[in-house]
C-alpha cells in the first residue's frame, strides 16, 4: 500500500530503467527496499544526472528554436504592417492604362 500514498507524478515519470538498476544489484528486492545498496543507489544517481542533462539539452536548444521562430513570425508581421516596397506599375504618358484600343 506504500505506492498508493505516492503522488501520481511519481508513477506517471517513472522510467524503467531507473528500477532496472536496482533489480541488477539485488534481483529480489523491490525499488525502495533498505537491501538497496550503496553502489546501486550511486548509478541511480549517475544515471538520473545523465537523464537531467539531457533534458536540460533539450529544453536549451528547443528554446533557441522558439526564439528562432518568434524572431521569424515578428518579422513577417513588420512585412506584412509596413508592406513591402512594391513593383512601381509602369503607365505610358497621357493613356489609360486600362482602355482598350
Amino acid at each position: 500500500m506504500e505506492s498508493s500514498s505516492r503522488p501520481a507524478s511519481w508513477n506517471s515519470n517513472w522510467d524503467p530503467s531507473v528500477g532496472g538498476i536496482l533489480q541488477e544489484a539485488h534481483p529480489g528486492a523491490q525499488v525502495g527496499d533498505q537491501g538497496a545498496t550503496l553502489e546501486s543507489i550511486q548509478r541511480l544517481v549517475i544515471l538520473l544526472t545523465g537523464q537531467v542533462a539531457s533534458l536540460s539539452q533539450q529544453i536549451r536548444d528547443r528554446d533557441q528554436e522558439f526564439q528562432d521562430l518568434q524572431a521569424l513570425v515578428k518579422e513577417t508581421n513588420q512585412v506584412v504592417t509596413q508592406g513591402s516596397p512594391a513593383t512601381p506599375e509602369k503607365t505610358t504618358a497621357g493613356k489609360d492604362v486600362h482602355q482598350t484600343p
